[in-house]
């Protein structure tokens, strides 16, 4: 993960993670922006 940013790119692509974190009151960063695909 440290090397490829792996982890990080999977869990910006999965709705879930990102609407979890969302209705937890996470805002900024890449939850500002679309969601990552590659």
């Amino acid at each position: 993960n440290y090397r490829s940013g792996f982890v990080w790119r999977v869990m910006r692509r999965n709705p879930s993670i990102r609407r979890g974190l969302e209705r937890a009151g996470f805002t900024g960063g890449w939850l500002d922006g679309k969601p990552a695909t590659q």
